[in-house]
């Protein structure tokens, strides 16, 4: 062959080519990001808009529906989903695959300029502009810090500390990008309502904060003008201290002698702004940063940078404040990554030492080694080339890669060495060997290529995740064939000798396997025999592949199938949910028990509280983030601790009305694996549904815990409707009565202005009634409210209060109302829950309804149908990739029947282990297409090469056999040993990996065994038949040329 000629004739230049892999490959890595998964550009977009005082239903028919019906036709868009809650909406818009989020959110600016002009938006009533926040999958939260004070450090000041200070300190980190806040309560000076006195006096909640809004201001004057210069007027009317607050005069109509101060109808106070979220950690109320990461940015240079500022903030601090970093998301990937890098190495010093266990030199074995990390970093140089990070995917991809990169070398260098041992220099033999050889190693290699290229342009998003992983193995393998052909050649035509120093007393180990493999050999050609000269035993053999293949399928009803694996990463979620009109002080008091509950378990280090994180941050949900110690620290699995706090602390905890679910934390979207989407118009029937099918998955479905409806229930609203009649009369208009009832109700209570302090500072002065006083539905009617007379009218009488039920959270999918009935699952097999949950929803909906699964179930089917279709392409490619090697299609047919006998080793050994058919075991058995191959090319390449020669097929294949037996077992072998450190699943993630390996021994066992014996006898029996068929045409044809001659 030219390329290895070349490489033995100039071994410099050889030399050379192979160090610039190198040497990019190095020069390259430093330069890579270190991350989780793939960075993949799937656009989503929100779009919210706030409408303080409006209840879901309002918000529903006047906000969301007209912001839905301007975003439904934005090009690009895959996927819109509103949800009206009191006070706001949001839409959260995701696009298709392939459109640039710079053009989306353009797209969407565009869209919500329309919005805000639309005649139907209700900002006239109060409804607040719309906001647009983008959403990257690569954009989560690295790490967790936790703000807290041990002494009397005034919180507000903590709160803008955080603010003001922190966030900005860590954004300026190179790769990081939003930072939340939660937990945090700043200053503010509060004017807090006496309602008995409001009321005995007749006085309206409007009057005092329209006496207080009209002393607080700033504003322009003008300028004054001399002969020589402008001097700008301002009037300031800013107060600086809550007694001047407190002493302004409330002008009373009718009132002209006693003066009525805000202090007599009121309590000022310099407190804390309204208590929206909370947070805390351990056993102290502290302040939490969610510190989010860029989309390709490093996570692990990041995480260390943020962990040096942590230091270098703590030392600026007060004695009595600290900042500590308790979640690092880089820890967990470092020891993943640390896991995959020692599989790697573990997998290259098997696959080696199986090489000079078969060769019994450590020339051929070192010569044959240069390939791995030649390759392997020349990998890395394509990274920069396709914009690659190191991340589960691409070394995974080298992980896989190990046993198949010295595959090519092995095959070279074991027929240069049989070239050697017939008598021919090392020279020589280098030449012949691997141009006899070079065919079925290019088979080989494009095969493998064939069959991960098609897994690297899937569709969807399982096709985005898997570009990474598709590309890298490809190259990888595409360098290693490099490699055979120029350096192993090359230093095997000058290391290696016409005969090796082979001592059996020194070296025992491979003497005895000597033995072994030659009666391996010597029993084999026995069997093959056996087989091949008898057509009754050919058909046979044959019929037991298909046997086997049949098996294969039997076997995969039985294998559980999930999406992703579950990994140990030292944590577990915890959410304690309760209705939806419950307050936050309820839910901190509950929750905070649970947290001490929970820290008394062994191995459990911290527990971080928090209520409100969500984007509507409901006060009725607590989420706390149970953080455990390392995994060899503890005597349990994180699963186990799961399923016994799902116990326990239902037992201890639940109550009426709340729900407890304890799974592993998820990111990005609900962590239930059983996620039933159910959509239609009619909301009474969708309730219904949702209720049937979520006591079925309770009563019916095996494993499934925790089952609820969202959005939650209803909850009680009271209604005031002003009697327009009678409100007219009187002179008071629907907005006077609005703005009494939000000034006093108003959790947050209604801005008036901002005090200055002594030092500069800025806070907001805000008006509410006191928490102290009892809020009954009754004293509603008691309030007064000023008409434009100054009169206070008594709020029941120009109104008609009703305490009524109103949705918590409406939600819809493209326009039309859906729900979800969610569950965990502590099963295995999810795949035959769904279509269980899925038969029951079908035969159960509505006319016009539909259902889909969302989450795991969704992301399975996708990916099922997917893998499906990869391996069908795969296959297909394979054997064009081999018709075009061989110049045939009947010899591409013979090597691919090798195929299916893998599947029943990998079902088989799936089962066997109690492994689930997930992720990970779906790209096992992709690769087999390409590994199981190996051996029908090796076998069929060298047949044919006799064949021609005219020797008999039965011949060539005795011959054959026993000849390719080395470096089939040899390759084999050493894929199956890199494997093994994988498929005892140690170390973090090792436990998700695992399948994978399993799967990929499994196959090449039976596939191995199988082929050996079914690929030779089913060229045998198509030689035969073909040889029949010519016999035949043949005779027909003497026939007919007989019967013309004797006419």
């Amino acid at each position: 062959m030219f390329l290895s000629d070349l490489s033995i004739k100039r071994p410099v230049l050889a030399t050379i080519l192979n160090l610039l892999f190198i040497v990019f490959g190095l020069f390259s890595f430093s330069k890579i990001a270190v991350e989780n998964n793939p960075n993949i550009d799937f656009p989503i977009i929100i779009v919210s808009a706030a409408w303080p005082g409006a209840d879901a239903t309002l918000v529903e028919e006047k906000l969301l529906k007209v912001m839905e019906e301007n975003l439904n036709g934005i090009e690009g868009l895959d996927s819109l989903i509103g949800t009206a809650s009191p006070n706001s909406a949001f839409v959260v818009l995701q696009f298709k695959l392939g459109i640039e989020t710079s053009t989306a959110m353009q797209n969407v600016l565009n869209q919500v300029g329309v919005i805000q002009g639309n005649p139907s938006y209700p900002s006239s009533s109060g409804a607040r502009a719309p906001q647009i926040r983008r959403i990257q999958i690569g954009e989560l939260p690295i790490a967790t810090l936790v703000l807290s004070s041990e002494g009397s450090y005034p919180f507000g000041a903590l709160s803008s500390f955080a603010n003001d200070k922190l966030v900005s300190k860590f954004q300026q980190i190179n790769g990081i990008g939003q930072v939340n806040i939660i937990g945090d309560r700043e200053r503010e000076i509060q004017v807090l309502l006496n309602k008995s006195t409001l009321q005995s006096i007749g006085l309206s909640p409007s009057l005092v904060a329209n006496a207080i809004q009209s002393q607080i201001m700033e504003m322009q004057g003008g300028t004054l003008e001399t002969n020589s210069n402008q001097i700008q007027i301002k009037t300031t009317g800013v107060p600086y201290s809550v007694d001047q607050i407190a002493r302004i005069a409330i002008p009373v109509p009718g009132q002209s002698g006693n003066i009525i101060r805000v202090s007599d109808v009121a309590e000022v106070i310099d407190g804390l702004a309204f208590e929206s979220t909370y947070g805390r950690y351990n056993d102290k109320s502290s302040i939490i940063l969610l510190v989010n990461k860029q989309a390709g940015g490093n996570i692990v240079k990041s995480a260390s940078e943020i962990k040096d500022k942590v230091a270098e903030i703590n030392k600026t601090l007060p004695p009595n404040v600290s900042l500590k970093m308790i979640k690092d998301s880089s820890v967990f990937i470092k020891d993943s990554m640390s896991s995959v890098f020692l599989d790697m190495i573990l997998g290259a010093i098997l696959a080696v030492c199986i090489i000079y266990i078969f060769l019994r030199d450590w020339r051929a074995t070192i010569i044959s080694a240069l390939a791995l990390p030649t390759a392997i970093i020349g990998t890395f140089a394509a990274f920069t080339l396709f914009d690659f990070s190191i991340n589960n995917m691409t070394l995974l991809g080298l992980t896989l890669s190990i046993g198949l990169l010295v595959d090519d070398a092995i095959v070279v260098i074991e027929n240069i060495y049989r070239h050697i041992g017939m008598g021919k220099s090392a020279l020589q033999a280098a030449k012949d060997g691997t141009a006899e050889i070079g065919l079925a190693a290019i088979a080989i290699s494009l095969s493998v290529c064939a069959v991960f290229i098609p897994v690297a342009f899937m569709d969807g998003i399982v096709g985005r995740f898997f570009y990474p992983f598709g590309i890298t193995v490809s190259v990888a393998v595409l360098i290693s064939l490099f490699i055979a052909f120029t350096l192993t050649p090359m230093l095997s035509s000058r290391l290696l000798k016409k005969s090796h120093d082979f001592d059996p007393r020194k070296q025992p180990i491979s003497a005895k396997f000597e033995v072994y493999f030659k009666a391996t050999e010597h029993y084999y050609k026995k069997i093959l025999t056996y087989c091949l000269f008898s057509l009754k035993r050919r058909l046979y053999t044959v019929l037991s592949g298909v046997i086997f293949l049949l098996l294969s399928f039997i076997m995969l009803a039985f294998v559980p199938k999930a999406f992703v694996p579950i990994d140990d990463i030292n944590e577990l979620s915890v959410v304690y949910q309760f209705s939806p009109d419950t307050p936050l002080s309820y839910t901190k008091e509950k929750a905070i028990k649970m947290s001490e509950q929970i820290r008394a378990y062994a191995g459990v280090k911290d527990v971080l509280l928090v209520i409100g994180s969500d984007i509507d941050k409901p006060s009725y949900k607590a989420s706390l983030a149970v953080l455990l110690v390392k995994r060899d620290e503890r005597k349990y699995g994180v699963q186990e601790l799961v399923n016994r706090l799902r116990i326990d602390l239902n037992k201890s905890f639940s109550e009426k009305g709340s729900l407890i679910q304890v799974d592993m934390p998820n990111i990005g979207g609900r962590a239930q694996l059983i996620q039933l989407k159910l959509i239609g118009s009619d909301s009474e029937k969708l309730q219904a549904w949702s209720n049937h099918m979520k006591e079925f998955i309770e009563t019916k479905v095996p494993d499934a815990v925790d089952t609820f409806i969202d959005p939650p229930p209803f909850y009680k609203q009271i209604s005031i409707v002003p009697d327009a009649v009678r409100a007219a009369d009187v002179g008071i208009s629907a907005n006077d009565i609005g703005q009494s009832i939000n000034i006093l109700f108003n959790k947050e209570g209604m801005k008036l202005g901002e005090m200055q302090d002594s030092l500069g500072n800025r806070n907001d002065v805000r008006i509410k009634i006191n928490p102290k006083d009892s809020q009954k539905v009754e004293d509603i009617s008691g309030l007064y409210i000023q008409n434009k007379n100054g009169m206070q009218i008594p709020l029941a009488s120009v109104t008609d209060i009703k305490l009524n039920d109103s949705p918590s959270k409406i939600t819809h999918s493209g326009g039309i109302p859906f729900v979800f009935v969610l569950a965990n699952y502590i099963g295995k097999d999810l795949s035959n829950v769904n279509k269980m949950i899925a038969k029951e929803a079908n035969s159960t909906k509505p006319d016009g309804f539909v259902f889909e699964f969302d989450g795991q179930g969704k992301f399975l089917g996708e990916t099922i149908s997917a893998m499906i279709f990869a391996v069908a392409l795969s296959i297909l490619l394979v054997f064009m990739t081999l018709c075009a090697q061989f110049e045939s299609y009947i010899f591409p047919f013979v090597i691919m029947t090798c195929v299916p006998l893998a599947f029943s080793g990998a079902f088989g050994f799936l089962l066997i282990t109690g492994k689930q058919m997930n992720l990970y075991a779906m790209i096992g058995l992709i690769m087999l297409i390409g590994l199981v191959v190996k051996s029908g090319i090796l076998l069929i390449d060298f047949t044919l090469q006799r064949m021609r020669q005219g020797i008999d097929v039965n011949v060539a294949l005795l011959e054959a056999g026993p000849l390719r037996l080395r470096p089939i077992l040899m390759t084999t072998f050493a894929m199956i040993f890199g494997m093994l450190p994988i498929a005892f699943g140690h170390g973090a993630g090792g436990e998700g990996r695992s399948p994978m390996a399993i799967c990929v021994i499994g196959g090449l066992i039976s596939s191995t065994l199988l082929t050996l014996v079914i690929v030779p006898c089913v060229l045998s029996l198509i030689d035969e038949f073909q040889r029949k068929l010519k016999t035949k045409v043949s005779h027909k044809k003497v026939s007919a040329t007989s019967a013309v001659s004797n006419q």
